[in-house]
Formats: C-alpha cells, sequence, structure tokens
C-alpha cells in the first residue's frame, strides 16, 4: 500500500528504479547538510552484524587487502577495530586505512602493501563534509578513487556482496577496470540473492570478464553472514584469530533436554518438541450422517474414545482412525481402501 501511495506522485519514481533511493532522498532532505545530520542521527550508536566483525578479523587477519564499498557508515572500520588487539600478528600488525571523498590521497597507495589493509568509500563518509546520495552528484565518480579500483584490477580479483548494481558511475568503473589488459586475474565473482532477478548491467559486465577471458561466477547467496561463515571456517588462522572469531557466534538457541522425571509431576510433563509418527491408517472411513448434525456426531465420537480426524460435507463424514470407535460415533461405516493415482 505504501508503494502504491507513493510511486510516480509528487516526483517520485516508481519503486525498484535505478534511482529510486536517490529520488526518494532528494524529495525528503534535498539539502547536504541536512541529509548528514539524518544519516549521523540513524548511524549513531550502530554495531557490525556477525558478518561484518568476521570480515573485520579477517582484513586484520591479512586474508583481504582491499575492500572498495558504496557505504558511508562506519561498521567495516568498526569492526577492524574490534579485531586489532585479538588478531593481529604482533610482529607485523596491520591497521585499516580509509580512503573517502576528504582523504582521496590515501587511494593513490592502493597498490602499497604498507597500506593494506585499505577500505575506499567511494560515496564518502557520513562524518564528512562531502556525501554523494543524489543521481547528479553519483554520475562522475572522484576521479583518484576511480583510478585507484582501475590500477588494482592487475593484480587481484574482484568480489562483489551485497551490491545492487545501480549506480551508473560505478558500473562504469568496473566496466572499465574490466575491459583492461589482464585484469582481475583471480577471478570476478558476484553473489546476490536473486539470480534471476539480477539488473542487466550487472549481467553484461559479467559477459565482459568472459569474454575478456576473465574467469567470472555469479553466485548466489542468502544472507552475507552466512558467505562469511563459510569462509572463515577455510581460513588458516591463528589459534587466538580463530579463538576470537568462534566467540563472535551467538549461543546456540537448540539445547538438549533430559527426559521428565517419573516421580516427579511439576510441568511441562512432556518437553520435547516433537513425536514420532510410528504407523498412520491405510484405510478411509466414510458414513452417512442422515439425521446426525455437527454437534451429536461431535459428542458421540467422544464417549466412544474415537481419536481421529474427519471432515463433512454433504450430509456424510470421511475420517481417518480406528474404525471400531468410529461405528459408535456415526452409522455403520464403509471403509474404502485408498488407492494411489494411476500415472
Amino acid at each position: 500500500m505504501l508503494t502504491a501511495y507513493f510511486d510516480g506522485r509528487n516526483g517520485m519514481v516508481p519503486f525498484g528504479s535505478a534511482d529510486d533511493y536517490s529520488c526518494a532522498f532528494k524529495l525528503a532532505l534535498p539539502d547536504e547538510s541536512a541529509r548528514r545530520s539524518y544519516l549521523q542521527g540513524i548511524l549513531k550508536g550502530c554495531r557490525p552484524s556477525f558478518g561484518q566483525r568476521v570480515f573485520g578479523a579477517l582484513m586484520t587477519a591479512g586474508f583481504i587487502d582491499i575492500v572498495t564499498t558504496t557505504n558511508f557508515d562506519d561498521l567495516i572500520e568498526q569492526a577492524a577495530a574490534e579485531s586489532y588487539t585479538a588478531v593481529n600478528d604482533v610482529s607485523d600488525p596491520r591497521r585499516l586505512y580509509v580512503a573517502a571523498l576528504n582523504s582521496v590521497d590515501r587511494a593513490r597507495r592502493i597498490l602499497s602493501a604498507e597500506s593494506h589493509p585499505l577500505l575506499v568509500k567511494l560515496h564518502g563518509d557520513f562524518r564528512e563534509s562531502s556525501l554523494k546520495n543524489l543521481t547528479e552528484e553519483l554520475v562522475v565518480q572522484d576521479q583518484v578513487l576511480r583510478q585507484s579500483v582501475q590500477d588494482v584490477s592487475r593484480s587481484v580479483g574482484l568480489a562483489v556482496v551485497g551490491y545492487s548494481g545501480r549506480d551508473e558511475s560505478v558500473m562504469e568503473m568496473l566496466e572499465s577496470s574490466t575491459l583492461l589488459d589482464s585484469a582481475w586475474p583471480a577471478g570476478l565473482w558476484w553473489f546476490t540473492r536473486e539470480p534471476g532477478r539480477l539488473p542487466e548491467r550487472v549481467r553484461r559486465l559479467l559477459e565482459i570478464a568472459a569474454e575478456r577471458g576473465v574467469a567470472s561466477y555469479l553466485v548466489a547467496l542468502e544472507t552475507f553472514d552466512e558467505l562469511m561463515a563459510s569462509l572463515v571456517l577455510q581460513a588458516e588462522l591463528t589459534d587466538d584469530a580463530r579463538t576470537y572469531i568462534n566467540g563472535l557466534q551467538s549461543a546456540s538457541r537448540v539445547a538438549d533436554a533430559s527426559p521428565p522425571v517419573a516421580s516427579k509431576r511439576s510441568y511441562p510433563i512432556i518437553r520435547y518438541n516433537a513425536l514420532p509418527v510410528l504407523a498412520a491408517p491405510t484405510s478411509v472411513l466414510h458414513a452417512s450422517l442422515s439425521g446426525i448434525d455437527n454437534e451429536e456426531f461431535r459428542r458421540r465420537s467422544k464417549e466412544a474414545g474415537w481419536r481421529g480426524v474427519a471432515v463433512q460435507a454433504g450430509g456424510s463424514v470421511w475420517g481417518w482412525g480406528d474404525p471400531s470407535s468410529w461405528r459408535a460415533s456415526s452409522a455403520p461405516p464403509r471403509e474404502r481402501r485408498h488407492r494411489p493415482a494411476q500415472r
């Protein structure tokens, strides 16, 4: 109902359009300072998710050198900072460097191992004076940040997670980087929850990569947390790093429960989640309910102790259960053997 109310009204584009996010921001908060204040308010106090904290630990441990994001929150920075003491090699500590719109010079050192791990924030940081939220602001990507991605594309692979592929400037940057000789030597991996609804621009990028000889993959992924949980199992971590990451997992919601003690009568008496079905009826019971209404049938069934399932329609009753007690609940039943449908 909300979508129907806003779609195409008061300057709002239809939901799902490439620029719906930008359009909503412009209509609600056209002033950049107001947008920045709004984002600072909703991002204040936000904490990294399990997947982000594992991601930060993998960066600190040396498994991820370069990260490029269109997000302007600081959750990756928080995650990396939390893992710094627990995961870092004391003899060779790795501190996260951040290059955003107000610190683009750091991106020039993207190929330098001394600047790794490096986080490149293409749309800026919510704490900076510059942000890119609107379509007109996103048309031309900052040239230094753009060049840093192109420079590094000849040395690493690219894994895209949690990104829609709807920013013209970002997709053009990835396409131009893919067209370079020897681009993405470790392959291009695009993770998505709905492969069937992949934007055409993303499909074209994967096709360009394949035509250029780049190993490209489209991978169905439910959540980022699941991806990180799977990847971290394959990483060869130090004991301290493994202990830290294992501690990030939430406590199991499933716990063993002992059967109730017969001498005690405190509730609950039965503590099992389910009971096994050992056998099921193979015959369908049918009887006429002529002169017997619903209430009478229920009363007779209760008096007879019949335990089963029944449904009434058109003056008849059909059921599953014990035929002997069924007879006391209705007119004499007529058993019909249930046969599988012929195919």
